[in-house]
């Protein structure tokens, strides 16, 4: 790693914590737009779920990294692919929706697959290696090949670091009666390049 990056991810790190320092914990009920809180709550599926490569759990986020071992014990880095959605955050009758689009998830790896070249490749992997476009760069001299698999998943309890703004609810029913045609409104979580959100799957990080 070049100088350069080590500096960018260091001050990387001291403004994510400067950020978590900076925001209150609070209820979801009691969130008022604009302001920078700490929330938890439970992950609800907003609509279609996400089906994790590896260990096919239900989950609105996977992120999955692929190392390689030569036969000497070096190894390095061949890919990752991280998918992620839109969830509902739900804590008691309270609701929020939460755009990870622009976010710094923190989530173990706690699914690892490994597979020797020289064996058949479970389908699963092939699949994964096939998408990051990796399976004619595992020549020989690769002795294991690791997949590591992190998840935030359906019903699992996560904490949220952002700012919330208010926006109509399409789900709600009309206030106002028919004619008045207004909706009630939802806070929504959604991060910028300059304060993405700060998502964990563990609260006490947060």
């Amino acid at each position: 790693m070049g100088v350069g990056r080590a500096i960018q991810r260091l001050m990387q790190a001291r403004r994510m914590n400067k950020r978590i320092r900076a925001a209150a914990r609070t209820e979801l009920a009691a969130v008022r737009e604009g302001e920078i809180v700490r929330v938890t709550g439970t992950a609800r599926p907003l609509g279609a779920a996400l089906e994790a490569p590896l260990s096919l759990r239900a989950c609105v986020y996977y992120g999955v990294v692929v190392h390689a071992w030569d036969q000497l014990g070096n190894v390095r880095v061949l890919g990752h692919e991280d998918e992620r959605l839109p969830f509902t955050l739900v804590d008691g009758e309270a609701r929020a929706v939460v755009d990870p689009k622009i976010a710094t998830v923190s989530s173990a790896y706690d699914h690892v697959t490994r597979w020797r070249p020289r064996a058949p490749a479970p389908d699963a992997v092939e699949a994964l290696l096939a998408r990051l476009g990796l399976a004619r760069h595992l020549w020989m001299g690769t002795s294991v090949v690791e997949l590591s698999e992190a998840v935030l998943e359906l019903d699992e309890a996560i904490s949220v670091v952002g700012a919330a703004e208010r926006e109509p609810d399409p789900t709600a029913t009309p206030v106002g009666g028919y004619r008045d045609g207004s909706l009630a409104t939802r806070l929504r979580f959604a991060g910028s390049s300059r304060d993405p959100l700060l998502l964990s799957d563990d609260p006490s990080t947060l």
